[in-house]
């Protein structure tokens, strides 16, 4: 058995929707990481690969592909992790049991599913300082 570990700090949604009109910011471990403007080419790569998911999903209708959407994890109904990549596609299945389990509030929440896929275009403006 391993070493206990720390808990990591968690946030409530009513905090994080406050702080978050504020400034935007990624919440990974504890610890708030401001948003940095993001360069040029990064927004152009993640806008190529997004119109490649759209041209796909057209084909298909798997799924949705979304830009800048905010992701949140939950521990226990408290925030755990939030992130923003630059481009998630999640199935018509995980984003409407997401819709249908926040009926009445969905289009103002973080989304809070997991997505197929996610990623983050590398730039200087994303690496994390240790």
């Amino acid at each position: 058995m391993g070493a206990p570990t720390a808990q990591t700090q968690r946030m409530s949604m009513e905090d994080w929707l406050e702080r978050f009109s504020e400034a935007p910011f990624d919440y990974i471990d504890g610890h708030l990481i401001h948003w940095l403007p993001s360069p040029a080419g990064t927004s152009h790569t993640a806008n190529l690969l997004r119109d490649a998911l759209i041209e796909a999903e057209e084909k298909g209708k798997l799924g949705l592909a979304y830009i800048g959407v905010v992701l949140v994890y939950l521990d226990e109904d408290l925030i755990r992790t939030c992130l923003t990549p630059n481009l998630i596609f999640i199935s018509h299945e995980r984003e409407k049991a997401f819709r249908d389990q926040y009926p009445h509030n969905w289009k103002i929440l973080p989304l809070m599913a997991v997505p197929e896929l996610a990623v983050e275009v590398i730039s200087p403006t994303t690496a994390i300082p240790m």
